[in-house]
């Protein structure tokens, strides 16, 4: 499935929750099935991008990230559904944000972009749903950082979702989570070719190989590092050294590569608005934050995930499901463990567990949207 990538100018500004304003808004999104089909929003993992299916070119080597769940006869069936995939508020892929132009000064924002929310994210998203004609979504799913958004969504605007799906998730951020974001925050600003944000983007920044570096080992688990860098070495006297030597190369990698395109006053705007999320803010407490969703919902979290234990999705299915009778099935949330040896990124690899989930969830009656 060949894709493109679209932009859509908002008709008018956008204000933060920190009230800043953002003239001139836009966002980048793809669009795949059919245009009158019941609509499905995907969000993004919090430093990846919109492109969730399908490539822009034929002979591009890898497909979006959920592209084993979106296409004709797959999950999310493109000869079925209008699929729509956006990419989030301060986002380095095309929606407005540090690398976009400030009409106001006519150069990029840099530094000077608003921090933004995930309750900005979510009003954001929903301007722009709005400015399509879309008044209902069947349903809203996403992986990590997407899956925060989902639950936000569900929250905020209770009657125009039908579904949702959340994939490593959280009703608020967790505790390993924040720590990993404030040290990949703090590693950037430290740096002193940052500048405070105004560096010269000609060549990667130290620090951003650093956090390349980090993510690796705190998204993935010891069970790949084992498969890719220690399975394949046979026992002898120098075992351990060639051990060593794998991990350096897996950990060091091809970072400037990898980090092509990232923009660091980007991270810090993403990391900071994955740190704000919680359901309960601005409500009397968490759990009336969360019994604002009214949808069925479906959490599905890694067993080898350290940002996202299952217990956090736990934490909202519980209050979820009291809402509700507990003899009479469906249950309002459902709650499931993918087994995986990916750690965090099994909620984009391990494509047939979450088919699985989710072709059930489907199918499932809407009745729990009516108790």
């Amino acid at each position: 499935m060949l894709v493109t990538s679209q932009l859509h100018q908002f008709y008018q500004s956008f204000s933060t929750e920190f009230g800043a304003i953002i003239e001139q808004p836009q966002i980048a999104f793809e669009q795949y099935g059919q245009i009158d089909g019941p609509v499905i929003i995907l969000a993004h993992g919090g430093l990846s991008s919109h492109h969730a299916a399908g490539r822009y070119q034929k002979d591009d080597i890898l497909p979006g990230w959920w592209d084993g769940l979106v296409g004709e006869g797959k999950v999310f069936d493109t000869s079925k559904y209008r699929i729509i995939s956006t990419n989030a508020l301060g986002s380095m892929y095309g929606t407005s944000s540090a690398l976009t132009i400030n009409p106001a000064t006519g150069k990029k924002y840099g530094a000077s972009f608003p921090m933004v929310t995930m309750v900005d994210q979510a009003k954001f998203l929903y301007r722009f749903l709005q400015e399509l004609g879309i008044n209902h979504i069947e349903l809203m799913a996403g992986p990590s950082m997407g899956s925060l958004l989902t639950l936000e969504m569900a929250a905020q605007y209770p009657d125009f979702i039908g579904k949702a799906i959340s994939v490593a998730t959280a009703g608020r951020m967790t505790p390993d989570g924040l720590a990993m974001h404030h040290f990949m925050i703090n590693t950037i600003k430290m740096d002193a070719d940052f500048n405070k944000g105004d560096y010269d983007d000609s060549s990667p920044l130290t620090s951003m190989r650093i956090v390349a570096q980090a993510i690796k080992f705190y998204y993935m688990h010891e069970n790949i590092i084992k498969k890719l860098c220690w399975d394949n070495v046979e026992e002898s006297s120098d075992s351990q050294q060639q051990r060593s030597d794998n991990v350096s190369e897996f950990v060091q990698g091809n970072s400037d590569q990898e980090i092509i395109g990232r923009d660091a006053n980007c991270y810090i705007t993403t990391l900071n608005a994955i740190n704000s999320f919680d359901l309960g803010k601005g409500q009397v407490n968490f759990t009336a934050g969360v019994q604002r969703i009214k949808c069925p919902i479906l959490l599905m979290n890694i067993d080898t995930d350290r940002e996202f234990n299952v217990k956090w999705a736990q934490e909202v299915a519980d209050i979820l499901n009291r809402q509700f009778d507990e003899k009479v099935e469906p249950l309002q949330a459902q709650l499931h463990l993918i087994t995986s040896d990916w750690g965090h990124l099994g909620c984009v690899k391990e494509v047939e567990q979450l088919t699985m989930h989710i072709d059930s969830f489907l199918n499932l009656p809407v009745s729990t949207c009516e108790s």
